[in-house]
């Protein structure tokens, strides 16, 4: 199984989906601001195993916490989360999956707002992959996008 985040910008809009435990950032004036959250922070609070986890919460659009993964269940698509924001000139996005969350979440947004993220990650990614921070470790995909102008 697996999550995706994914984005499309159109005139001054960034329009976005994501299904699972991915995030999405924008650094606007050197602040972060979250529009995309891991769909697992809530079911975490379950006291479940993991076989009930799937059996029971995983693309379930009938219960109240759930979340989707990609796993070729069609039933995913009921727990895609669909949104928008305005852009502004200079502003920064980061999508991400969740192998990077704990990292993104903790860095200041003065690293966020670093013209070339992908290649500090290696140097600041080993000393986020041991607790507490390893707790959604498994994948590190990011995309990172600078919007130069608006039009």
């Amino acid at each position: 199984a697996t999550v995706f985040i994914c984005a499309v910008i159109y005139k001054n809009t960034l329009f976005f989906s994501y299904i699972g435990d991915c995030i999405g950032i924008l650094i606007r004036d050197q602040c972060r601001f979250v529009f995309a959250e891991r769909q697992t922070r809530a079911v975490s609070k379950l006291k479940v195993n993991k076989e009930q986890l799937y059996l029971h919460y995983v693309n379930n659009p009938n219960q109240k916490y759930s979340y989707g993964i990609i796993n070729g269940d069609l039933l995913a698509c009921t727990k895609a989360v669909h949104s928008h924001l305005a852009l502004e000139s200079g502003d920064r996005i980061i999508l991400s999956t969740d192998g990077l969350a704990n990292m993104l979440l903790s860095e200041s947004p003065q690293i966020l707002a670093s013209n070339n993220l992908i290649s500090i990650i290696p140097s600041l990614s080993g000393a986020y992959d041991v607790p507490p921070f390893a707790e959604y470790g498994d994948d590190k995909a990011l995309i990172e996008i600078t919007v130069n102008s608006i039009s």
